[in-house]
């Protein structure tokens, strides 16, 4: 969520991307959940490196296409998480 107390969501998901570039670590799958619905607020979570964005109220189909993205995001991604 991008409003979350304490650190929101777009700083969280830079010091992902961060760590995981300083430990050669590969990307893990990032979506924004978000109220926020303005074009501006979506290209903003897509630049600082989420995958994905889903708006509120969340709609189904929104939702299985980016649990669908994740998906096969995470089968490209086992392969270099076990060193394949």
């Amino acid at each position: 969520d991008l409003q979350m107390p304490e650190m929101d969501g777009i700083e969280a998901a830079r010091q992902i991307r961060q760590l995981e570039k300083k430990r050669g670590l590969p990307p893990v799958f990032i979506s924004a959940l978000t109220a926020n619905i303005l074009p501006e607020d979506r290209d903003r979570c897509l630049d600082c490196g989420f995958n994905a964005y889903i708006n509120k109220p969340i709609r189904l189909e929104q939702m299985e296409g980016v649990l669908r993205e994740a998906s096969e995001f995470r089968r490209h991604q086992l392969p270099a998480r076990l060193g394949v």
